[in-house]
């Protein structure tokens, strides 16, 4: 039996995503607060205001989630995934790598979502650093039985392609750890309602 380890590196985001279909509700004055972003990461905001969404109390950044929450490495940015096998490294994959159209084979499988690109509200953090690390055993490692699962989220000025879930024989693989530190925070309104509001 093997004991397997894939270690993630680099920069990635931890990201909700909401709908804005009539169902979310801001209620704070916009002459307390220069800036809707400051509002929505503060702390204060949710203890003054009465934040509702489909019924519910928002208390945080986190609770904006009805679409999903997706936390993983943005394989734009510089980092790599690393493979140990009973404690010794194999391999080590650039993320640039990864989903490479120069290659004439692809070095996983991978299988790609998208985020609708209208009527979203995105919100989240940029982190840095040891970003997840998943162990298992195997009876005999296969490279080949790794699946890469992307999801393509629509930010501001480009889309970020995140490494959110990895899987080998089609069982989704855990994370056990990490270790990272917030670098930036991410808010995207896409929609013509909210970015009226944010000007």
């Amino acid at each position: 039996m093997e004991k397997v380890v894939i270690n993630v590196i680099g920069t990635g985001y931890d990201i909700c995503i909401d709908r804005l279909d009539g169902n979310l509700n801001f209620e704070f004055d916009l002459k307390e607060t220069s800036e809707l972003h400051n509002c929505l990461f503060g702390i204060e905001f949710y203890k003054k205001q009465h934040v509702v969404n489909n019924h519910k109390v928002i208390h945080s950044w986190k609770d904006f989630n009805t679409n999903g929450m997706f936390r993983g490495a943005d394989v734009l940015e510089y980092g790599q995934i690393e493979i140990w096998i009973n404690r010794r490294r194999r391999k080590t994959y650039k993320f640039h790598e990864l989903k490479s159209d120069l290659r004439l084979f692809p070095l996983f499988e991978i299988t790609e979502e998208y985020i609708n690109s209208t009527s979203q509200l995105i919100i989240g953090v940029q982190e840095k650093g040891f970003l997840a690390k998943f162990v298992f055993q195997s009876e005999e490692f296969s490279i080949e039985e790794i699946k890469l699962h992307f999801v393509n989220i629509p930010l501001k000025n480009r889309s970020i392609p995140l490494l959110y879930k990895i899987s080998y024989c089609n069982t989704e693989l855990k994370s056990q750890r990490s270790d990272t530190i917030i670098t930036s925070t991410v808010l995207n309104m896409v929609g013509d309602k909210l970015n009226q509001v944010s000007k």
